[in-house]
């Protein structure tokens, strides 16, 4: 089981994606079902490593810049909250892990953004939010996606001091957002964990 909170304080802006929380558990090799193992003997993509089931939960909200406007801000980024879950699976060759999952959830008032901003920003004394009624309104969403990481392609390390460089590609297809990613995860520190670098929302 494992949290991940991301969070915008460190920028001092609210502006566009300000906030994410996830919840996540992944199974064990040895407990995956049977019925997920024939699954994923099908799909092209993660078919040849170590398989294993993830599940998430996952609140994320998104704002503009000036959050003691009340009024819709043109140009700026809407006030929107996406409450999603995730089922997927993950199968890892030890130079390479592949991540297919379907989400589902809810963009609008149903996805509590407001409600968790405002308590937030109660709570570490930020100012209220004030444009929430003019949000996105409630719509179901959908998104197929596919993420291929590639672990430590460059790698260095002296007296336990580490180096690492991983890159990632990725695809969303959904009605709630479409779109191709590349990137890669740089990491230095003390004996540094054998894995694909942190989580991200």
């Amino acid at each position: 089981f494992r949290s991940v909170v991301e969070n915008d304080i460190f920028a001092g802006s609210d502006r566009d994606y300000t906030n994410g929380v996830r919840f996540s558990w992944l199974s064990s090799e040895e407990n995956m079902p049977l019925w997920s193992q024939r699954i994923a003997n099908f799909l092209p993509l993660a078919n040849d490593g170590n398989k294993r089931i993830s599940v998430a939960a996952v609140q994320s909200m998104f704002s503009p810049e000036n959050i003691s406007n009340r009024n819709i801000i043109d140009g700026d980024h809407p006030y929107a909250g996406w409450l999603y879950g995730s089922v997927g699976m993950v199968s890892d060759t030890g130079a390479t892990l592949d991540n297919v999952m379907l989400t589902l959830g809810v963009v609008g008032p149903l996805s509590f953004a407001k409600n968790t901003q405002k308590f937030v920003h109660k709570v570490i004394g930020s100012p209220d939010p004030k444009g929430w009624d003019n949000q996105l309104k409630n719509e179901p969403g959908v998104v197929l996606t596919y993420e291929r990481k590639w672990r430590a392609i460059a790698e260095a390390s002296s007296f336990g001091i580490g180096v690492d460089v991983t890159p990632h590609v990725g695809v969303n297809l959904g009605n709630v957002n479409t779109d191709a990613s590349v990137g890669a995860t740089f990491r230095f520190g003390y004996d540094l964990p054998a894995d694909y670098g942190p989580p991200r929302i």
